[in-house]
């Protein structure tokens, strides 16, 4: 749907309009500039940046593998796209169980990897089929 952004879309703009703005202590949970605070922050925002790379992944690998000159290509890329969903997934319940990451955000951008899983599944099927 032209116009409508998903929470995989925004990844990027949540790190620097929610956390980016927020002092390191409080990604962590914590309030002040502690060594700790900072630390657990930095690593929240890395991972983050990961779970961003991670998403893009996902429609990077159908290109390249749509682009590929065999179906077994298309497949392989495929299934490296499922392996990204499935490494965004872990990031994001990892982001949320470290209280580094909205909850609410958390939640959209989880089931719109299990919308784009199902699809990834689908697509995986059709392609299957076409190659008996």
């Amino acid at each position: 749907m032209k116009g409508r952004r998903t929470g995989l879309d925004i990844v990027g703009y949540e790190l620097t309009s929610r956390s980016g703005g927020l002092a390191p202590g409080a990604l962590a949970g914590e309030s002040g500039f502690s060594t700790y605070g900072r630390a657990v922050a930095d690593e929240s925002r890395a991972l983050v940046d990961q779970v961003r790379r991670s998403s893009e992944s996902i429609a990077d690998n159908i290109a390249e593998g749509h682009a590929g000159r065999t179906k077994g290509v298309y497949l392989r890329h495929i299934a490296i796209a499922l392996g990204s969903a499935a490494e965004c997934d872990s990031q994001l319940v990892r982001l949320r169980d470290r209280q580094a990451w909205p909850p609410e955000l958390t939640a959209d951008v989880l089931d719109e990897l299990t919308t784009i899983r199902r699809m990834l599944l689908a697509l995986e099927r059709a392609v299957k089929r076409r190659l008996k």
